[in-house]
């Protein structure tokens, strides 16, 4: 199946949810709180009360927009003394910076449209970034890339989170996209639309707020962007760096500085007023603060997330992460890495993760973490940081693998990790928490021990 028919499927699901107004939040827990009357417009899985930040927060203060006289301000009287509504990321506003926020677009259409839009988008966005992504990553291996962006949506972090964290991570996928096909675009006008279209994914990226995510995900945007322009270029591949590829990088700054310039302008009141209170603006972690096993521990779902949460302060979101594959991955590139030759991509990514380990096993000084940027990222919102590096790296070594007798024939060995059948209507919409990942090329008997290995390093950490 094509690339663009894909995309155009992603497209036509976006829709198609959005019409019927499916969505996966847990909104209908409002039904306990009120009157106790059951769910009736739930249709699958039930309501999931610990996504309050969800159905308490962030759905309410887009609805205070739509109720608001007049509708979608800037400031909402409604909410405590006047509330600053950009910086809540899924409010709608008539204001310029919901041109950079598209999963808010449907609350214009009211509360149904809006819900089922913002998760649809959450959803389909995702899938195709990413799938753009992991194309590039494995050089066009259409069913690889596709089953490995639907592994990392199905991940538990993404699903127990209610994919809150899904647009940042799609828009910081899409910004590397932009980029390489800019820089390989032969013509000029294709060069400036991708050059536009990535000024915009990096001014969305940065307006979703939430820095602990952000940073690390701009350096692993930074690491896969610089990775792939060395690896086309290194293998002959012409890097097309011209006039209009300036004047397109002119185009995005643009876009950025109008983005960024006018919410800015408009809430520079509640910017300074986050930036100078004690949590989170001036929280500073210096790192060295993980364990080992909390890097691993959704390798043992379920004993870990269902029977035992009081390491995770008794909540299955912060319990959430990703079934970490990347020490496996380096053992199978370990020759790769190796060679005089190596992939500029797998050295990237390798770089990457020395980094990151080193912040959260071992630590920066003080002023190193604040310069870096790091220092907003505290340990509990480390799993991010290795989950989607890991499946990129995932995607990698599998599109180098020559086939095995022992995988499974057309795609390769599959395997579903599941999380004791959680049932996640109400923050992982239809579907159960699970990883579903594509693995060309690698033998069952060592996947097997792969998998048996991690659980056993999770018990003995």
């Amino acid at each position: 199946m094509s690339r663009s028919r894909i995309l155009l499927g992603f497209a036509a699901a976006l829709l198609c949810v959005t019409a019927f107004h499916v969505h996966g939040f847990s909104f209908s827990a409002w039904h306990a709180v009120i009157d106790q009357s059951p769910p009736a417009e739930v249709k699958m899985g039930k309501v999931r009360d610990i996504r309050s930040d969800d159905w308490m927060v962030l759905l309410p203060m887009a609805f205070a927009q739509i109720r608001h006289q007049p509708p979608f301000p800037v400031i909402n009287t409604n909410i405590g003394v006047g509330q600053n509504m950009l910086v809540v990321p899924n409010a709608p506003v008539w204001h310029p910076v919901t041109l950079f926020r598209p999963h808010a677009w449907g609350y214009f259409l009211g509360e149904d449209v809006g819900l089922a839009w913002n998760w649809g988008v959450y959803v389909w966005g995702f899938l195709a970034s990413f799938f753009l992504l992991f194309l590039w990553i494995s050089r066009g291996r259409t069913g690889l890339s596709l089953w490995a962006s639907v592994a990392l949506l199905w991940s538990p972090f993404f699903q127990l989170w209610s994919l809150n964290s899904a647009f940042l991570a799609s828009t910081a996928a899409l910004s590397v996209v932009c980029l390489l096909e800019a820089s390989t675009e032969p013509r000029a006008w294709r060069q400036m639309a991708w050059m536009a279209g990535g000024g915009w994914a990096v001014t969305a990226f940065v307006l979703c707020l939430y820095p602990p995510f952000q940073v690390s995900q701009a350096y692993l945007a930074t690491a896969l962007a610089a990775g792939l322009l060395l690896r086309e270029q290194k293998t002959g591949r012409r890097l097309y760096v011209g006039r209009a590829w300036w004047m397109g990088l002119a185009i995005a700054v643009a876009i950025g500085v109008f983005g960024l310039g006018s919410f800015w302008w408009s809430a520079r009141e509640a910017i300074a007023a986050m930036v100078h209170t004690v949590y989170p603006g001036q929280r500073l972690h210096s790192g060295g603060e993980l364990e080992l096993w909390q890097l691993f521990s959704n390798l043992a779902i379920p004993v870990r997330i269902l029977r035992d949460l009081s390491p995770f302060r008794g909540n299955a979101c912060e319990a959430s992460s990703f079934v970490l594959l990347f020490p496996l991955s380096f053992f199978l590139a370990r020759k790769r890495l190796a060679r005089k030759n190596r992939d500029p991509l797998l050295v990237a990514l390798g770089i990457y993760f020395l980094l990151v380990l080193i912040f959260f096993f071992v630590g920066f000084p003080d002023w190193l973490a604040r310069l870096s940027q790091w220092g907003r990222v505290p340990p509990y919102r480390s799993p991010i940081a290795f989950g989607v590096a890991d499946m990129a790296l995932w995607v990698l070594v599998m599109s180098q693998l020559k086939s095995s007798p022992r995988t499974s024939p057309g795609g390769g060995l599959t395997l579903s990790l599941t999380a004791d059948k959680i049932s996640t209507p109400g923050w992982g919409g239809v579907f159960n928490v699970s990883r579903v990942i594509d693995k060309p090329g690698v033998p069952l008997r060592d996947a097997r021990r792969y998998l048996l290995g991690g659980v056993l390093l999770c018990w003995v950490a």
